[in-house]
Order: C-alpha cells, then sequence, then structure tokens
C-alpha cells in the first residue's frame, strides 16, 4: 500500500475497511479522532473570542458619556458569535468522544 490512509468501500461497513499503515482502523478510533480535533479548533477559538479585549457590550464610549460607538457593538456580537460556536465545537467534540466508547 503507497498511502497511509486507505478505505475499501466494499459492502455497506465501509468504516470498517478503514485502514491506516496496513492495520485495520476501528471506527472508534476514527470518531475519537474527529472529536478531539473538535475539541482543539473549540479551545483555540476560545482562546482567540471567549475573553475579548476590553469591549464596552453597549458601545459606550468611555470618554464621552451618553454616545455609543457602533463599531465596539459589531465587535461585541462577532466575539459573541465565535465564542459561541466554539463553545459548541467543544460540546460536539466531546460528544464525538462520548460515541466513541460505545461503537
Amino acid at each position: 500500500m503507497h498511502s497511509t490512509l486507505q478505505i475499501r468501500t466494499l459492502g455497506k461497513h465501509y468504516l470498517s475497511r478503514m485502514y491506516y499503515k496496513g492495520e485495520p482502523l476501528m471506527p472508534s478510533t476514527l470518531v475519537n479522532s474527529i472529536g478531539l480535533i473538535l475539541d482543539i479548533v473549540g479551545a483555540l477559538l476560545l482562546i482567540k473570542f471567549g475573553i475579548p479585549p476590553k469591549i464596552d457590550r453597549e458601545g459606550h464610549m468611555h470618554l464621552i458619556l451618553e454616545q455609543e460607538d457602533q463599531d465596539e457593538i459589531q465587535k461585541a456580537r462577532i466575539y459573541d458569535r465565535w465564542s459561541t460556536f466554539a463553545i459548541l465545537l467543544i460540546v460536539a467534540g466531546f460528544i464525538f468522544q462520548l460515541v466513541s466508547n460505545y461503537i
């Protein structure tokens, strides 16, 4: 075998016919690896977007009172979306790893 990962699609259970370096790759190993990758990506996104720099969530500027900065509001929304996505990736990764224990 020339490639390190080879998939044989003979029959409906193609996951049970995956090979890595000539050895059969169990579906639980593959699902566990996917879960681990999702956890790592989620954690990295959470590091970047989970604790934002000084962003006033209402858009107030600290030098001038009673004004809202629309750029700060937009920045806060972006950080909120990415941090929520990161949490969802981490939860999905844990679910994949948990499922891999039972297949």
